[in-house]
């Protein structure tokens, strides 16, 4: 199956996100890519808003690309980001992961907003790849306890990787 795709808009200090499909690593790096911009020490962004309606299956490096919007987002303005999710079999999967902790999860439709972009694509060696994944994993274990026993192992590997560095 193909990969899915972020959609995004900004305005007025919040920024918009909208997953379709299934949302997988190999278009991770444009989301980070996206993150890294709007949720930088200068940014104007005072508000995140994720909807996850339309996306049907979330991998763990992209979960934790969500979960360092929350980092982000209670560390910079004590609040937490909200998450748009009326599917049921997401809202497990964030409910189990921990996502109820750092976000505030509504289970309903968003408005559709102006003018979304897609996220582009961005190019990453592999170097970059494991850091960003590595990241991301760790992400997840800082949100919830359980996370930490589940990724144990994957973040050792992507450790392991990167230890020649």
């Amino acid at each position: 199956m193909g990969d899915g795709k972020v959609l995004y808009s900004e305005a007025n200090g919040r920024l918009f996100i909208r997953m379709v499909g299934e949302i997988r690593y190999t278009i991770s790096p444009g989301f980070q890519a996206l993150l890294r911009k709007y949720l930088a020490e200068d940014s104007s962004i005072e508000e995140v808003l994720v909807d996850l309606n339309e996306a049907r299956y979330l991998d763990s490096t992209n979960l934790g690309l969500l979960a360092q919007i929350a980092r982000y987002m209670i560390k910079r303005f004590n609040r937490k980001p909200t998450v748009l999710c009326a599917n049921k079999e997401i809202y497990l999967l964030l409910d189990t992961m921990g996502f109820n902790d750092v976000f505030t999860i509504v289970q309903s439709t968003a408005d559709k907003p102006p003018e979304l972009q897609e996220v582009g694509k961005a190019q990453q060696d592999s170097k970059a790849k494991a850091r960003m994944m590595l990241d991301a994993h760790r992400a997840l274990v800082e949100m919830n306890a359980r996370n930490a026993v589940v990724f144990k192992n994957v973040i050792e590997l992507f450790e392991k990787e990167l230890s020649g560095d």
